[in-house]
């Protein structure tokens, strides 16, 4: 075990990547006086000043985002012409994408009603009308981008387009 300049208990892991060993950092949680220990500090305290006004910011951006996708929606039914509907097809696109990713993913973690079984629920209705399995990008998500964020060769995120970052 080293020591990282910034106080941080680094745990080197070896993995086997494309016939050569890569060392991915993991640190410990539990050390007081830790990163961690501040950062959740630093969010408790946050969360006990802030929690209505962030659950009123979740309640309007649902319903913005469900707005945006619902005009969009029947907009494809509705309109004639060509620019309308193409307009309509991307309302209802741009509004399941913010949805998916603001309101799906905070459900992923259990952070929107707080009730895990209702979240649960809540993320796979998102991300199934979406087309999306649920289940596996909660098994990628979980697994490869929070252990490893942003970090190329570990990070699924990262490799998922050419076009996107995620």
């Amino acid at each position: 075990m080293t020591r990282h300049p910034f106080r941080l208990n680094w745990l080197l892991l070896t993995v086997q990547n494309k016939g050569y060993h890569l060392q991915a950092p993991k640190f410990r949680s539990r050390d007081e006086g830790s990163l961690y220990a501040r950062l959740l500090q630093k969010k408790t305290d946050y969360l006990a000043t802030h929690r209505q006004k962030e659950k009123t910011l979740l309640v309007v951006k649902t319903f913005t985002f469900l707005s945006i996708a619902a005009i969009g929606y029947s907009g494809i039914f509705f309109v004639n012409g060509f620019p309308p509907l193409l307009l309509s097809y991307v309302c209802f696109g741009g509004g399941l994408v913010l949805l998916g990713i603001n309101i799906g993913h905070d459900a992923a973690h259990d952070c929107v009603t707080g009730n895990r079984k209702t979240d649960q629920r809540l993320f796979r209705l998102i991300f199934g009308i979406q087309g999306l399995n649920g289940y596996l990008w909660e098994i990628r998500h979980n697994h490869s981008h929070h252990p490893f964020p942003n970090m190329p060769g570990y990070d699924c995120d990262l490799e998922t387009s050419v076009l996107f970052c995620l």
